[in-house]
């Protein structure tokens, strides 16, 4: 009686796999027969009866082997030792309860005409499907008994995983997660799933919005606490807004990728306005929101220098030279008159100045 080779790693098998045409082992089901009862390891009797293989590589079925081992010690042909790891292997694979034979940790493979591969585990009679691998390299993974296994990941050849919740049939994709580290997470129901946040190793995360195929990025968090806002369809997502951990905002205007600064609102409620395409932002307004003071200006971006300020009272101050060297050339009032020649209005001027530049963060001028 011919001897079966070192098997795989699975420690019970269904005959009719060994033994098909894609095992590539050597034998014919009449060659190897069960030890015991003498019958072949393929028919009538044995196609779906599960067998375990000796060290000796003698095979015997399971439930011939589970009567065996109760009364001795040895392989029933070769009387080679059963050692007591081999029947610890043996006991984490069958248990035999009220004369009914059950396999615990079955693992068999069945393969499909396509190449496809599907492994099954669980209890004879009952076994469940717990893995499928394609040929493209995809391998799916089930849990649940037998004829509601509901699939819970899928690992791509790339290896990115996607994972599932929900019953045979409805699973719905709840994350995928990417070899970078990253991560998409989906809301809604099987065939619907749409997007709604990704995370990155760095901390950061985009939030989005919207049904399958056509989720929009909303709102992106960076791990620093600063917060960034879109909006736009899908794939045209626009920034509009800013909002820092220190409680300042920028607000932007302009199409996706040509996002353009126009204002930002400091936390004190002190605001900044802008005029220009993106990267060529100049200051064109600042609004004090305490003093109640505006101050208006010109140039290019990073040049921009004050040209007017105007007070609560009215008055307006004009100014005339380059950044950070502006000078005093005409005071006004309300009305738009000029108070140069006026002595009050020189010593308010003055004044004024000298207040405004202690806001504005300019050198202040002498008396």
């Amino acid at each position: 009686m011919a001897r079966l080779p070192p098997m795989p790693t699975e420690k019970v098998y269904f005959s009719k796999d060994v033994f098909s045409e894609d095992a590539g082992l050597n034998y014919t089901p009449d060659v190897v027969e069960c030890v015991i009862c003498h019958e072949p390891m393929l028919g009538a009797v044995s196609e779906n009866n599960p067998f375990v293989v000796l060290g000796c590589g003698h095979a015997l079925h399971v439930d011939c082997m589970s009567t065996w081992i109760e009364k001795n010690n040895s392989c029933p042909l070769c009387r080679a030792a059963i050692t007591a790891k081999d029947r610890k292997d043996m006991s984490d694979v069958f248990t035999r309860i009220d004369g009914m034979v059950f396999i615990k940790n079955i693992l068999v493979s069945k393969v499909l005409s396509d190449g496809t591969k599907q492994f099954y585990q669980g209890a004879q009679g009952v076994e469940r499907m717990v893995r499928i691998e394609h040929v493209d390299g995809q391998t799916q993974f089930f849990m649940g008994a037998q004829r509601f296994e509901y699939k819970v990941r899928t690992v791509f050849p790339a290896g990115h995983t996607l994972f599932f919740n929900g019953t045979k049939g409805a699973e719905r994709q709840v994350r995928l997660e990417f070899a970078d580290g990253s991560a998409q997470f989906y809301e809604g129901e099987k065939d619907a799933e749409h997007k709604v946040r990704v995370e990155y190793p760095n901390g950061n995360k985009q939030f989005y919005e919207g049904e399958a195929d056509t989720e929009r990025l909303v709102r992106m968090t960076f791990s620093d606490g600063n917060k960034q806002f879109y909006r736009g369809e899908m794939d045209a997502e626009r920034m509009v807004r800013i909002d820092f951990i220190n409680g300042d905002q920028e607000f932007y205007e302009g199409a996706m990728d040509a996002e353009h600064l126009v204002r930002l609102k400091r936390a004190s409620g002190d605001q900044q306005f802008y005029q220009g395409a993106r990267d060529a932002e100049r200051l064109v307004r600042i609004e004090l929101l305490e003093l109640d003071i505006t101050s208006f200006h010109q140039g290019e971006k990073g040049a921009e220098r004050k040209v007017r300020v105007v007070f609560p009272s009215g008055n307006t101050h004009f100014y005339e030279g380059e950044k950070g060297s502006e000078r005093l050339v005409r005071v006004t009032n309300s009305n738009g008159d000029e108070l140069e020649d006026n002595p009050w209005a020189k010593r308010l001027r003055t004044r004024s100045v000298m207040v405004e530049a202690a806001n504005l963060g300019h050198p202040t001028p002498s008396p």
